[in-house]
């Protein structure tokens, strides 16, 4: 497109700008003129103030004549675009007032370089501002997974789907398996280093968890939980998330949730509901949506909280134990048999 403006400088052959947002193999490091003499000639491209890159080739020291001059983007690997639509002109520009008809771009081929559309401007040019990017909507994360445990593993792997307690958060206790059963292996310390494992991978915020319970403890006095996390994450000496446990005593009987907030032994009680006896084959499921956290035992709702504190983060399992009134491990007598999580 040939332009001439008022004469606020020397007349300028210009192109469009390539965006500074365009990837390396597009952008231009220097333009190839022909035209003007018998020769093409190499123009550095320039780089403008809002990063933008283009033409700009100074006229004034250009003999007077008329020229029909063409131009290739080169980018840094030497590699040319196909040529721009001729220009033609003649110097020095004999009006002010905008003249000359735009010769029709033809359909561009696709080159490494950016294309270039070529034209004549007065004085300094204002690079044409790059429209800034539309944000993405953050995609829906639609991801499951379920498993009977059919592995024996210490700690469960399952192919890497998860992160254990003491494998990766270093201050909790790792999850095993035998078939058909996922279970604990805390040490007995008197605090909440509990068996903790947290599903790998990215997971939407809405989610829902279903775990079987499995449990022969014995009537001694003993705490002995099935837990199931929602929106959680694990590294080393740091685990967040929202904890809801089911205690597989018969003496014990309880249904709580907590929020852990990152340390061991860190974490914020959320509610209890005591009188609800563990039951062997007993489904729990736990899901949360938005800030609400809803609990139901074999299909019938026991709790709902809210919270907003998290609002990402990867479903779980975890267990905890401390022995009763006799100094036995009942770690292998109580666990989930099946696992099932869901988010979007």
């Amino acid at each position: 497109m040939l332009i001439a403006g008022p004469l606020l400088g020397s007349p300028l052959l210009v192109c469009d700008p390539v965006s500074p947002t365009a990837p390396a193999n597009i952008r231009p490091t220097s333009y190839s003129l022909s035209g003007f003499s018998a020769s093409a000639m190499s123009v550095p491209a320039t780089n403008n103030s809002d990063g933008s890159t283009q033409l700009n080739y100074d006229l004034a020291s250009t003999p007077v004549g008329t020229y029909t001059v063409s131009a290739k983007a080169v980018n840094s690997a030497g590699v040319s675009s196909v040529a721009s639509s001729p220009v033609t002109f003649t110097f020095p520009l004999p009006t002010p007032t905008p003249s000359a008809t735009p010769v029709p771009t033809p359909t561009p081929v696709p080159t490494p370089a950016a294309p270039v559309n070529l034209r004549i401007i007065s004085g300094t040019p204002s690079p044409t501002p790059t429209p800034a990017p539309t944000p993405s909507p953050t995609p829906t994360v639609n991801r499951n997974y379920s498993t009977s445990f059919p592995l024996t593993e210490n700690p469960i792997s399952e192919g890497g789907i998860w992160q254990n307690g003491a494998a990766v958060g270093l201050d909790w206790s790792n999850v095993s398996t035998v078939p058909n059963l996922a279970r604990g292996n805390q040490a007995h310390r008197n605090n909440y280093n509990d068996s903790t494992a947290i599903l790998t991978g990215t997971w939407g915020p809405d989610q829902t968890v279903t775990a079987v319970m499995v449990t022969s403890v014995p009537r001694d006095n003993a705490s002995a939980e099935c837990e199931i996390r929602l929106r959680s994450a694990i590294s080393a000496h740091n685990c967040t998330g929202y904890e809801i446990m089911w205690n597989a005593a018969p003496d014990n009987d309880y249904l709580s949730i907590a929020r852990w907030n990152g340390a061991v032994n860190n974490f914020t009680p959320m509610g209890t509901v005591h009188g609800v006896s563990p039951i062997n084959n007993g489904t729990l499921t736990a899901s949360i949506k938005g800030n609400v956290i809803t609990v139901y035992i074999n299909g019938v709702q026991k709790m709902q909280v809210t919270d907003g504190t998290y609002t990402n983060g990867n479903p779980g399992i975890g267990f905890y134990w401390i022995s009763g009134n006799h100094p036995i491990d009942y770690q292998n007598l109580f666990g989930w048999s099946s696992f099932a999580a869901t988010s979007n």
